[in-house]
């Protein structure tokens, strides 16, 4: 076999080198299986050769001229020239070297091994110095917070844009809202009368059962549900199959306010119960009713309602008021009369002859509502509803019910807080603390609170006393006024208990008197007249004249809020003797 020489077996490695790459570029997927093939045929024979050597160290070429059928088959395609010369093991080795290399050099159009990808990566990040790193790190984290910021901020239009599209609706939902909180809504429970709802019907079903007419008064403070009530009564008693089981005929609604004339009321009750549009002249009609509802023959009853019936009292006498409440105790009357006022004596004030002869009418009284009466009230009405938090009602109710448990001016209070989510661009999306605080501030802001602050001490303190005697005869016996003569008594008594300053009676008067000028108290009777002498107007003040203090206990308290003293007396629970509060 012919010895190569050193030019000829480089010759030969390097067109093995490009028999190689050209291989490689036609089936790139199989060249990770070729090179690592050759790399095992390369190790094999060389640990074949070492093992020959070692035993026949003169056959070494003998042994090698025997190539495989594979590298024979490769060497007939490398070299054309000499197919039968084998490659010596120097020219394999550079071969496999140099082919090496140009495959590392071609990484990136070829691909890399998936080994050596992690590899170089490792080196890449490892490389990186610290600074760098916390660079990068810092670029990330700024990128995300930059993308979150845009993000709400895409968020807060979407919303906003959602709120303007879905305003109308919102807004006409408010206003449903508002609507049903109107104090003559009847699709709701009567919540805390339920008591006196089912008297006024037992008395109304007895009295129809017997066919015996009679008369009921109702009274409280404003605002407790009196004229609630009794619409619902009429409601009930107006239904055709009710009035067809008692034999009732009509049920008549009027309201004592609107006649200007007392005895007017005769011709509107004719023309009801006769169904007639008749002018008739109100003696007439008196006449007229009185037959036809004392009448011995038997007949259909009649209910009527007469709402603010104070309106009535016009004349000294009251005959209106008399011959009304009369009829009804007549035998075989067919007259049920009801009165709703805001007084609790009326009868007795006025109508004292009804008690002589035995005619009084049947009292209830109803009391002021509850703070969590209030508060039923007011989500039986916002079922459906969400623009209130339970803090809101819950301070609407605790407000309140401290003044006189008025729902009117708690449902009042609530139709005016929703103003605020109905104005345009409103920031927020139900009533809160907050909101309801400010609309308080607003409903029950005096002005009447600045003048008793710049009041003398004196003055300051004849109203906090009159504020104390008030709340007493409120809570026992429902009456707003005292009179003139009981309030000084009872001046004199707490000035000589609480060591306050004393007052002369003349003092005493010319101070109501300033007081009466300033608004903050009123006279309920009509035989004072301001433009009077000082001296015949101080005689009107030393009678029996009735006075009702014009500001609520909560604003005199803070008031008076300065004054440790008259802030104490109005927290303190002070016990009145029964005699000023006859």
């Amino acid at each position: 076999m012919p010895v190569l020489t050193r030019s000829q077996r480089k010759k030969l490695a390097a067109e093995k080198g490009k028999t190689l790459v050209a291989d490689d570029d036609a089936h790139p997927q199989g060249r990770r299986i070729r090179v690592g093939h050759i790399a095992r045929k390369q190790s094999k024979s060389k640990r074949k050769q070492k093992a020959t050597t070692k035993a026949k160290p003169k056959s070494k070429r003998k042994t090698n001229s025997q190539p495989t059928p594979r590298r024979t088959r490769r060497k007939s395609v490398s070299t054309s020239s000499k197919p039968s010369d084998p490659p010596s093991p120097s020219p394999s080795s550079s071969s496999s070297n140099s082919n090496k290399r140009k495959l590392s050099d071609r990484d990136e159009k070829v691909g890399t091994p998936p080994n050596k990808r992690k590899k170089t990566k490792a080196r890449e990040h490892l490389n990186i110095s610290p600074s760098k790193q916390l660079a990068k790190l810092m670029d990330t984290s700024l990128h995300i917070a930059s993308y979150d910021e845009v993000k709400d901020e895409e968020d807060e239009q979407e919303s906003e844009e959602e709120r303007a599209s879905s305003s109308p609706d919102r807004n006409e939902r408010i206003m449903e809202l508002q609507e049903k909180l109107l104090t003559q809504e009847l699709d709701y429970n009567l919540t805390g009368r339920d008591t006196e709802y089912k008297k006024i019907k037992k008395f109304i079903e007895l009295r129809l059962k017997t066919g015996q007419g009679d008369s009921f008064y109702i009274c409280g403070s404003p605002g407790t549900g009196k004229s609630a009530t009794m619409r619902l009564i009429t409601k009930y008693f107006s239904h055709s199959v009710i009035r067809k089981r008692y034999k009732l005929r009509k049920v008549i609604q009027l309201n004592g306010m609107s006649f200007s004339d007392p005895k007017a009321i005769y011709s509107v009750l004719y023309n009801h119960v006769f169904d007639t549009d008749k002018a008739m002249n109100p003696v007439d009609a008196k006449n007229k009713l009185e037959k036809f509802f004392v009448s011995s023959t038997e007949g259909d009853m009649f209910m009527v309602v007469i709402d603010e019936m104070d309106g009535l009292l016009g004349s000294s006498q009251q005959q209106v008021l008399y011959h009304l409440f009369g009829w009804t105790k007549r035998t075989n009357c067919r007259l049920i009369l009801f009165g709703i006022a805001n007084s609790i004596d009326l009868t007795d004030r006025f109508l004292p002859r009804l008690k002589q002869r035995n005619f009084e009418p049947e009292l209830l009284i109803f009391e002021a509502y509850t703070k969590q009466q209030l508060i039923r009230i007011i989500q039986d009405r916002m079922i459906g509803y969400d623009y209130f938090e339970e803090i809101a009602i819950d301070l609407c109710a605790t407000k309140v019910a401290k003044m006189y448990g008025d729902i009117r001016k708690c449902l009042e209070i609530c139709r005016n807080a929703l103003n605020l989510l109905l104005v345009k661009d409103a920031q927020i999306d139900k009533i809160g603390f907050l909101q309801m605080r400010q609309i308080l501030a607003t409903s029950f802001e005096s002005p009447l609170i600045d003048i008793i602050s710049d009041l003398p001490n004196h003055q300051k303190t004849i109203i906090v006393i009159m504020s104390v005697l008030l709340n007493e005869r409120i809570t026992k016996k429902n009456q707003r006024y005292v009179c003139y003569s009981k309030l000084e008594a009872f001046y004199h008594f707490m000035s000589q208990k609480h060591n306050l300053p004393k007052t002369s009676s003349r003092e005493f008067n010319i101070i109501i008197d300033s007081l009466i000028t300033d608004n903050i108290v009123k006279v309920l009777q009509n035989n004072y007249n301001k433009a009077l002498a000082t001296k015949q107007q101080q005689v009107v003040l030393l009678n029996e004249t009735k006075l009702q203090l014009m500001v609520p206990a909560d604003d005199i308290q803070y008031a008076v809020q300065s004054d440790e003293t008259l802030h104490k007396l109005l927290q303190s629970n002070i016990f009145v003797p029964p005699k000023y509060l006859l």
